[in-house]
């Protein structure tokens, strides 16, 4: 449930040995499914790397003040 959609295609398939067809699915659990699946055709399981680059930026600048106040 946590793997992003690429894995699924690319990494997981070599790993599946075989499938069980008669599992008794609860309604919370097939509620669940339709959620995820959902998140997913509306992106939401996608990363975003502008996150990313801003906490760098924000801790480097911290950083460089730090180094800055201490020296001077």
């Amino acid at each position: 449930n946590y793997h992003a959609a690429r894995v699924y295609k690319n990494m997981l398939p070599q790993y599946l040995v075989g499938e069980c067809t008669d599992v008794k699915v609860y309604p919370h659990v097939a509620d669940f499914r339709e959620a995820r699946q959902q998140m997913l055709k509306d992106g939401k399981f996608e990363t975003d790397y502008t996150w990313y680059a801003k906490l760098g930026l924000w801790l480097t600048s911290l950083f460089v003040a730090a180094v800055s106040l201490s020296c001077f």
